[in-house]
């Protein structure tokens, strides 16, 4: 199974200003796309997640959904 999250590290540290999402007119580099991932995983460790664990989404169609 692909780790997306490792798939964008490799592209946040190699090319951090290129366009990793583009929905609309938002545009997410992949660098700050990298950033808010691990916002999003620190918050969620905060809430009691643990690595591994499985988390259900519900949400509209946006670049945030990648995240």
């Amino acid at each position: 199974m692909t780790n997306l999250s490792r798939l964008v590290r490799h592209h946040a540290l190699r090319n951090p200003d290129r366009i990793a999402l583009a929905y609309d007119r938002d545009h997410v580099s992949y660098g700050e796309l990298w950033r808010r991932i691990r916002g999003i995983a620190a918050m969620l460790r905060t809430r009691g997640v643990n690595p591994g664990e499985r988390v259900a989404l519900l949400m509209k169609n946006s670049s945030a959904y990648i995240e």
